[in-house]
């Protein structure tokens, strides 16, 4: 029996060794992974293509606005001809939508001249194509590129009955389409 009790004895030793020797596995928690913040994503939008037409309508109605030039009304020759310092803001303001118009458009200079009797028809007209040339030139001079321009002189063909005879010679701007250009 001796032997039994040393047995028993050691058998909590024995459980103790045994029970330490198997290692026991802890359970590690799932790595955390931390998702970035959740973005909201604008709706898309579909945008339609602008039309340049709107954007030539909005230019001709600024240009409406913008004060005629009236130069001297017997000048012979308006070449080299110096604007009035209050010309100098409708001339910057049309330069700047000039520098922004679209392809296949062009700012038309347009020279007027008062009614004129039969006789002196032809010499209105020469008129008012070289006041618009004036300031064709005054603008290629500035800088402006020669093909977003043109010029052409009315004559007394538009004449504005609510300005007098020295009002109406006068230049005004419209943004038009570009002519074909011949190959």
């Amino acid at each position: 029996m001796k032997k039994y009790t040393s047995l028993l004895s050691l058998l909590p030793l024995a459980l103790a060794v045994a029970c330490s020797s198997t290692e026991k596995k802890v359970e590690q928690p799932a790595p955390v992974v931390q998702q970035p913040p959740k973005v909201e994503e604008a709706p898309v939008v579909k945008a339609a293509p602008i039309d340049p037409q709107v954007k030539i309508d909005a230019y001709n109605e600024t240009l409406s606005k913008v004060p005629m030039l009236a130069l001297p009304p017997f000048q012979s020759s308006f070449s080299g001809a110096k604007f009035e310092s209050s010309a100098k803001p409708a001339l910057t303001a049309t330069q700047e939508i000039v520098k922004d118009l679209p392809d296949g458009y062009v700012l038309e200079v347009k020279g007027h001249h008062n009614p004129a009797p039969d006789k002196a028809q032809r010499t209105s007209n020469k008129l008012s194509v070289a006041r618009a040339k004036a300031v064709y030139d005054y603008f290629v001079k500035s800088g402006l590129p020669a093909d977003k321009l043109s010029y052409r002189g009315v004559g007394s063909s538009e004449h504005d009955a609510k300005l007098s005879n020295d009002e109406n010679r006068r230049v005004t701007f419209q943004v038009v389409k570009a002519a074909a250009k011949a190959e």
